[in-house]
């Protein structure tokens, strides 16, 4: 007999490293099952992708339905873990009351940008630290690669 396009929807997963397991999904119809391979065609019957390290993990997804058919095409499903940018460097400010406004600064890694928070983990948005009277100003700096992570 022939068989039936049995369309799978991947689950693709994008993320920037945490060192959690992310794991691809794919949904089949109703009352069918996945059946996860190592090749768009052929290959060897595996797991679904999945990773806790930097890099692409793939694996082809089929649908197979109650009579043991199986889907004529394969779903490719793909899950990315991009790197983490390092700390910025700071640029701190120590000086004498002049009056004037003094800014501290970060410089980021190459093609990275600079994101001010209020807390070390977590907090808020805000901006570089900043001052004109006498005290002291601080702010946490990260940043921010093109991946957004």
């Amino acid at each position: 007999g022939t068989k039936m396009c049995i369309k799978t929807a991947a689950g693709d997963i994008t993320v920037c490293y945490n060192g959690s397991l992310k794991t691809g999904t794919a949904t089949p119809g109703a009352g069918e099952t996945i059946v996860w391979y190592t090749a768009p065609t052929g290959g060897t019957v595996t797991t679904a992708p999945s990773g806790t390290a930097v890099g692409i993990y793939t694996a082809y997804a089929a649908a197979k339905n109650t009579n043991n058919c199986e889907s004529a095409l394969r779903t490719l499903v793909t899950v990315t873990i991009y790197a983490l940018p390092s700390a910025p460097t700071a640029g701190d400010i120590t000086v004498c009351y002049d009056g004037s406004l003094n800014t501290g600064t970060a410089t980021p890694g190459a093609g990275e940008t600079i994101v001010w928070y209020t807390a070390p983990t977590g907090g808020t948005v805000t901006t570089a630290p900043s001052g004109t009277a006498v005290g002291i100003s601080t702010a946490y700096v990260a940043a921010k690669n093109t991946n957004n992570c």
